[in-house]
């Protein structure tokens, strides 16, 4: 899990385009990597 959510925030980060098509496909996925990246 937690490998998943520093991909995702890494993912995230890397590509400008990316938060927006992200965010709508998986909104809730994307939270929980935040969170999870914020808590820790």
């Amino acid at each position: 899990m937690r490998r998943h959510c520093t991909w995702s925030l890494s993912a995230y980060t890397s590509r400008p385009a990316a938060p927006h098509g992200f965010n709508v496909s998986h909104p809730e996925e994307f939270n929980q990597a935040l969170l999870s990246f914020l808590q820790s």
